[in-house]
């Protein structure tokens, strides 16, 4: 026979249960970059008046990321994209471009890859016309 005080006994062992699955299920909305990828492309810019940075992570599956105090999801690209994207850094020989010319408003490409990892910086001056156009292929792909 089932008496009050052994449910009662028996509900302390079970709503901790109940807590923790329900704690379990609930999934995080936000997506976070996977960190064993071959191929990242990490590119924004920072300083100017409120010296507020933005960067966003393109990730090898095509999952780009806006990186601030959280990582929020901040568009897609397709394979087919990213292998243009990978043509377009062999045009610009980036595996050996040295650029690094920061002023008030800098401007920033970092890749990495199985074969190099390299980072530009560039201010508005910079001459590099192709490095600038690649930025700014990069930025039409963020979602707002």
């Amino acid at each position: 026979m089932i008496t009050w005080n052994r449910i009662r006994r028996k509900g302390i062992f079970l709503l901790p249960g109940i807590a923790l699955i329900c704690l379990s299920s609930c999934s995080n909305l936000r997506q976070m970059p996977s960190g064993n990828d071959t191929f990242q492309i990490r590119f924004g810019k920072s300083g100017g008046f409120t010296n507020i940075p933005m960067e966003y992570m393109l990730d090898g599956s095509g999952d780009i990321f806006k990186i601030q105090n959280d990582t929020l999801n901040a568009g897609s690209v397709s394979r087919r994209k990213i292998r243009k994207l990978k043509e377009r850094l062999t045009e610009l020989d980036f595996e050996h471009l040295d650029v690094s010319d920061p002023g008030n408003m800098t401007y920033f490409i970092s890749v990495t890859t199985d074969a190099y990892n390299n980072t530009v910086k560039w201010n508005d001056q910079t001459d590099n016309e192709p490095l600038k156009e690649f930025y700014k292929e990069l930025l039409e792909y963020v979602k707002p």
